[in-house]
């Protein structure tokens, strides 16, 4: 997943960055971007980070899910729900 900044020039390969791989799913929300994806680190399972809309890079992501598994997710859908 390129990141790309068009008033600083800056390109960020986020999945490269971060070794995220097989991203199923990317959703924007109130200036955060959550990815979805079955791989981190060469590990399978399922990983859901939550990056900064403006500064990917400046802090580490937040993890919400990273659970191990030995399997694919397929088919897999985001949703957000709000109060």
């Amino acid at each position: 997943m390129l990141w790309i900044n068009l008033k600083n020039k800056i390109e960020i390969d986020i999945d490269n960055e971060y070794k995220i791989g097989n991203i199923k799913m990317i959703y924007n929300f109130e200036r955060k971007f959550y990815i979805l994806a079955n791989s981190l680190d060469h590990r399978m399972g399922i990983y859901l980070l939550e990056f900064d809309e403006e500064k990917p890079t400046k802090k580490t992501p937040e993890y919400f899910i990273s659970q191990k598994l030995n399997s694919d997710i397929d088919n897999a859908n985001l949703k957000l729900i709000t109060h």
